[in-house]
């Protein structure tokens, strides 16, 4: 149901403002006209109005303020009054200043189909002598300059799912060579696109971020070839899983969740980082499984009589196919004389490390085994507690420092800053 909505003024005799309103009915042909008015208009114009409007059989209703020249107030009055109806034309024309710039936000505010205004020759003290024309526009278009900043805002704050939701609304509705709806692609474009990259679908995420930096896109204001580098590193994620890329990655997810407060995803991740670390060097370094060890292995590995006794032990107890947990994983790194598994070993369990050594986990407790324990404890794990702040910058911090033992200082440099979302 269309409904136009108007403010009612005096004019210079309230026949030439009547006239108008009653053009601009005829022009809208609204299945319901209200009217806006203050004391004086409705007692000397809305009469005008009344007996044509009646012998048109236009349904009407008005609505009488006190507060004519309060632009807040009435904006207040005119948002109540326009959730009512659907289908809104607000024309603002007559009336005050206040009462036409109230009306006007309302419509704004409440995503009115359309917003008017009529035209024609003026006089000499520039009223509009007679009414010829009406100009109208899509409120939408205001609305989608507002919408889209604040979609901008949800996208560098990392939750790319409602930006492309937000954003979404107006790729599909504003005209095709519209500016704004180039912003909206690109908001929509990337944001599925690092909305992928957070939930791990790398391939996926790379053949969007492939489409985005291709110029013919028409994306705006971007830098394409950052999205290039976003795009070659998630390739890599997909295609190298014992990569450095995938190390990184597990960084700065971390890092990201640590950002937007997200302690106990936080945590999550680094658990994972630090044993990701650990399986990464041991399969790079010498061709181990953590999660299928057999004897035949054990038996050609350096390690020191007293390991391979124990890990041998262990097979047979296991049917020849060892299964290691974090802790013996970084104890089989470190007696494999890796540096980060060393620094990694003397982390987890607060003493210096020793060929052979077997600590007594109720004796020996570092800092690393704090932290994870930590996440054992949360609810995303097995416990209730929520993650610490400090527990996560912490563990953040010194897992950059172990990448940095792990990789060439231009491989750190050149990932992260291919790993680094953009901002819009």
């Amino acid at each position: 149901m269309s409904t136009l909505v108007m403010t009612v003024g005096t004019g210079r005799n309230r026949q030439d403002i009547a006239d108008a309103l009653l053009f601009s009915i005829r022009q809208h042909r609204p299945e319901k006209t209200v009217f806006l008015c203050s004391r004086i208009t409705a007692d000397q114009t809305l009469p005008l109005l009344i007996e044509p409007m009646k012998r048109d059989a236009i349904p009407f209703e008005v609505f009488i303020s006190d507060m004519e020249n309060d632009v807040q107030a009435l904006y207040n009055e005119y948002l109540r009054t326009l959730r009512q109806y659907s289908g809104i034309i607000a024309d603002f024309t007559s009336g005050t200043k206040a009462m036409s710039a109230a009306l006007f936000a309302a419509a704004i505010a409440v995503q009115a189909d359309q917003v008017s205004y009529i035209l024609g020759p003026r006089d000499q003290t520039g009223r509009v002598a007679k009414s010829t024309e009406i100009s109208a526009f899509c409120p939408d278009l205001v609305l989608a300059e507002r919408q889209l900043d604040r979609a901008k805002m949800l996208f560098n704050e990392l939750d790319f799912n409602a930006a492309a939701a937000l954003a979404g609304r107006y790729y599909k509705t504003l005209p095709k060579d519209s500016p704004l709806r180039a912003r909206a692609k690109t908001i929509v474009l990337i944001s599925q696109a690092y909305d992928l990259w957070e939930r791990f679908s790398w391939k996926e995420s790379s053949h969007l971020l492939s489409k985005a930096a291709n110029p013919r896109e028409g994306l705006a204001d971007v830098d394409l070839s950052r999205l290039e580098a976003n795009a070659q590193f998630t390739q890599t994620l997909a295609n190298s899983p014992y990569g450095h890329e995938r190390l990184f990655e597990l960084y700065a997810n971390a890092g990201r969740r640590l950002a937007q407060g997200r302690y106990d995803d936080a945590l999550s991740r680094l658990y994972r980082a630090y044993e990701y670390l650990v399986q990464n060097r041991l399969k790079n370094g010498f061709d181990v499984d953590t999660s299928k060890l057999i004897a035949e292995q054990i038996a050609n590995l350096p390690l020191s009589c007293k390991t391979r006794c124990r890990l041998r032990k262990k097979a047979k107890e296991s049917r020849n196919l060892l299964k290691l947990g974090l802790a013996e994983a970084i104890g089989l790194l470190a007696e494999l004389r890796d540096q980060v598994g060393v620094a990694l070993f003397e982390m987890y369990w607060g003493r210096p490390f020793r060929r052979g050594l077997s600590p007594n986990p109720k004796e020996h407790h570092g800092p690393l085994q704090n932290w994870l324990n930590q996440r054992n404890r949360s609810f995303l794990a097995h416990g209730t507690d929520p993650a610490k702040e400090e527990t996560v910058r912490s563990m953040l911090k010194m897992y950059e420092e172990l990448l940095r033992k792990s990789m060439a200082p231009e491989t750190f440099d050149r990932l992260s800053q291919d790993s680094v979302f953009i901002t819009m």
